[in-house]
């Protein structure tokens, strides 16, 4: 979408939009209203800087708009922004529908337009050498895996004093490298990684391996609700984690409009009480609501007017592959499972296919509708649980195909 001329005289709010977008190095996104467009990041995932539905400038969509339509310059409407981040965040890509239905209507009479800066945050790359360790690390925000495998795809990662023959295979794959790494690393802040046959097993007798890990580190999201309203906390298919939340008040520009100065004159109004509330309401969720009340959260500062601050994770469910006649342990530590999907048997010709006649892994179509209700009876709640892929626990849904278990599941 073509970005537009700024006229010399800009409003205090696109004047804000603006530096931060030049700070950042950002990219800038217009809808129209009654419009759709795609934030794309390509391989990189969005981060939401900040976004506003309403109308902060006379210049952007204005095409064929009588002067009344675009007077109001100052039409802001804070809850884009906790919505387009619940949207888009940690995605590669995100649709957007700039309109009333989605975002409510801020001023009435006003045709507005759906205002998004966000960055793309490109993955990062980790190679392990073989028999070594590392720590994949994201500070404050969650490891989302892109893509894993432990083994050899070159012969100048990891060369150094090895002989011709330990570097010389370039094909090297093991497919179950990526959700064994994904269940150790995803929605963690960071994770120790092992490069050895004894836990990815040997793809390459007589290879020196590597394992090579691409991933995201995906920021925590923030949302502000102001006393009195209601707000709702959307993870899609993944789990809530609440990092922090403060229902109170820290600042004199969050939720002031129409307040007289008395009423956010206080910023340290602090309730400890609000985030182990906050947790139990949400975390483990892929949605939750919440209500910012007196009622909910009692009252940490009589007079002063008060707003519910929540950062939170989207943490991606794990997933551990399981070959036929094998037995793994799903483990959560200290917290519960939860699993999202199961199937045993065989939706690729990738996975679990060593040694396999092309007989055995050529039915791409095998599902066990059972496999989920089974899984979930044996593992949710518990904190790990062991689980043996055999046509005895699970019947056999395809006669003569070498089949797998994949469960898909969260932490909580």
């Amino acid at each position: 979408m073509s970005r537009k001329t700024m006229s010399p005289r800009l409003t205090l709010g696109a004047l804000i939009l603006l530096a931060c977008c030049m700070s950042t190095g950002a990219v800038t996104t217009d809808i129209c209203e009654g419009q759709q467009a795609t934030l794309n990041c390509g391989s990189s995932v969005i981060n939401v800087v900040s976004a506003n539905y309403g109308r902060t400038d006379r210049v952007t969509c204005i095409s064929g708009r009588p002067r009344h339509q675009i007077r109001n310059t100052n039409c802001l409407n804070p809850t884009t922004f906790p919505l387009v981040t619940s949207m888009c965040n940690g995605h590669t890509s995100c649709s957007l529908d700039a309109s009333n239905s989605v975002f409510s209507d801020p001023c009435y009479g006003t045709y507005k337009y759906l205002h998004v800066i966000y960055n793309c945050i490109p993955p990062m790359t980790t190679d392990i050498c073989e028999g070594q360790q590392a720590t994949l690390n994201c500070g404050s925000s969650v490891i989302n895996v892109v893509s894993a495998n432990y083994g050899r795809t070159d012969r100048v990662t990891c060369v150094s004093g090895r002989p011709r023959h330990q570097i010389r295979n370039t094909n090297c794959l093991n497919p179950t490298t990526f959700p064994l790494v994904t269940s150790m690393c995803n929605g963690h802040t960071s994770c120790s990684l092992d490069a050895s046959n004894s836990v990815f097993s040997d793809p390459c007798y007589g290879t020196y391996k590597y394992l090579h890990v691409i991933y995201n580190c995906i920021p925590p999201m923030t949302t502000d609700i102001c006393e009195g309203q209601q707000a709702t906390l959307n993870c899609g298919s993944s789990m809530i984690n609440v990092v922090s939340a403060n229902y109170g008040r820290t600042d004199r520009v969050t939720c002031v409009s129409g307040r007289p100065r008395h009423q956010i004159r206080n910023t340290n109004c602090l309730n400890p009480t609000t985030f182990p509330l906050v947790t139990s309401m949400c975390n483990g969720h892929t949605s939750c609501s919440l209500d910012a009340s007196n009622s909910v959260f009692s009252d940490p500062c009589y007079g002063t007017y008060k707003y519910l601050h929540v950062i939170y994770n989207c943490i991606p469910p794990k997933t551990t592959v399981i070959c036929e006649g094998q037995q793994a342990t799903l483990n959560c530590g200290s917290s519960h499972i939860n699993v999202v999907s199961a199937n045993y048997g065989r939706t690729d010709g990738v996975t679990c296919v060593t040694g396999r006649p092309p007989s055995q892994i050529s039915n791409t179509n095998c599902l066990n509708p059972t496999t989920l209700l089974s899984v979930a009876g044996m593992c949710n709640g518990h904190t790990s649980c062991s689980l043996s892929a055999s046509n005895s626990v699970f019947s056999d849904p395809c006669y003569g195909t070498y089949k797998y278990l994949y469960v898909s599941y969260t932490c909580t």
